[in-house]
């Protein structure tokens, strides 16, 4: 993470930019010259990126994976006839 002058807190406060978008631009922005510039086309590719992760999300609904001494044991479909499992809670 970049560090913030004095200058820029002022401008950020003033602008309405908050610290975190500072650390996304910083990841999805285009870096050019003398800084970042977020441009449609990465405004694109973080939307094909989040729906590629939503369909992902909807086709591991569901999904447990058995998990023992840092392997992994199984992998299977957790909600079907007879096999639930209680969610911890971390």
């Amino acid at each position: 993470m970049l560090k913030t002058t004095k200058h820029a807190e002022t401008r950020m406060q003033h602008r309405g930019i908050r610290p975190s978008d500072l650390t996304f631009l910083e990841t999805h922005a285009t870096l050019v010259d003398e800084g970042y510039i977020l441009t449609n086309r990465n405004v694109q590719y973080i939307e094909t990126e989040a729906k590629r992760l939503v369909a992902k999300a909807h086709r591991l609904k569901g999904t447990f994976m058995a998990v023992a001494d840092d392997h992994i044991i199984t992998v299977y479909k957790a909600f079907r006839k007879g096999k639930s499992h209680r969610l911890l809670h971390r």
